[in-house]
């Protein structure tokens, strides 16, 4: 009842007060993410996803995530090849395009062309994630366990021990080109799936370089449907 005391009389605001303390709070936690960047927006996109468990107030707010994720500047990205690759952008690429093709909560996606004319897509890890991972993951523990101290009925601790999992692995792009070509393998016979070669003499735990290939997400409907590919399959 304390939750209303405020509140006018009328059945309308009564049934939109709760909506709009939701609305607040995921715009609260939205800026959180964006601010701490790294391994809160990663936190921050997979509440967005949650469609079945959270309020649509915030996983409508907080699945901006996914196209708002920071971008490192080129001398970050230059400073991560450097220290990995051991020898400057020249020597490794006969062009690098400083815009990124994509940006997301870990790593953004570069195209480059090799010395030998072939055309690649690298991602690189942004500079800082690495080592305030481990931080970022700690500080959610201790938000998590006090409002649950507060709000017993808030039951999030799950969240926490999934990104302590599964974040020193995402973390890691040697292990996501071995499950990348191991996904190759594996969808081989579908002849519309094209799954990037990976070069393994460019690639580190921070950056993953694979052969750049045209083509549509595998979330984009519109693309299946304008290339004849059958969704079902």
């Amino acid at each position: 009842m304390h939750l209303y005391r405020n509140v006018p009389h009328d059945d309308d605001c009564r049934l939109s007060f709760p909506l709009q303390v939701h609305l607040r709070s995921a715009e609260r936690l939205r800026d959180l993410c964006c601010a701490n960047r790294g391994t809160f927006i990663k936190v921050g996109q997979h509440l967005g996803a949650l469609d079945y468990l959270l309020p649509e107030e915030y996983t409508s707010t907080l699945k901006v995530l996914h196209s708002r994720a920071p971008q490192s500047s080129m001398q970050e990205i230059q400073q991560v090849i450097r220290e990995d690759l051991g020898k400057e952008l020249s020597e490794l690429f006969l062009s690098f395009e400083e815009k990124p093709h994509g940006a997301a909560s870990l790593a953004q996606v570069h195209k480059a062309l090799l010395h030998d004319g072939r055309t690649v897509a690298i991602k690189v890890q942004h500079p800082k994630v690495q080592s305030q991972s481990v931080k970022d993951i700690v500080m959610m523990e201790v938000l998590v366990k006090a409002v649950h101290w507060l709000c017993p009925e808030f039951a999030f601790m799950w969240l926490v021990d999934e990104a302590k999992k599964n974040m020193p692995l995402e973390l890691d792009f040697l292990r996501e080109g071995q499950n990348s070509e191991k996904v190759a393998n594996m969808l081989a016979h579908f002849p519309f799936l094209k799954v990037p070669k990976i070069h393994w003499d460019l690639s580190t735990k921070r950056i993953l370089t694979m052969e750049f290939a045209e083509g549509g997400q595998v979330n984009d409907r519109e693309y299946m449907k304008k290339h004849g590919i059958d969704v079902n399959e």
